[in-house]
């Protein structure tokens, strides 16, 4: 059972919670139909990285080998990635195309 998502870094999120496999591989945590990398594990603690995925909302789905998709009690079920652009490169140009 997942009991929080912490999604304040949005490089890197942590599953708090129980039933999870401390062997990483053992664990699947997906954003919509994109799996995460999880990066460290322990029984009640999954830290995974997003895959690459476009600008939209995604729910977390979470499947533990051996034991099935985790029930998701937590506030936070899904995740939205927002496109932020921080320059535009040339920054002049003239008006001929």
């Amino acid at each position: 059972m997942v009991t929080v998502i912490d999604t304040s870094n949005a490089s890197s999120f942590v599953l708090t919670g129980t039933g999870f496999d401390a062997i990483a591989e053992n664990n699947l945590v997906k954003l919509g139909d994109v799996a995460c990398d999880i990066t460290d594990a322990t029984s009640t603690q999954l830290t995974c990285k997003p895959g690459l995925v476009p600008v939209g909302t995604y729910d977390f789905s979470v499947n533990v080998k051996n034991k099935g998709y985790a029930l998701i009690n937590s506030s936070v079920t899904n995740f939205t990635f927002v496109l932020v652009a921080s320059s535009i490169n040339p920054t002049t140009s003239g008006t001929g195309g």
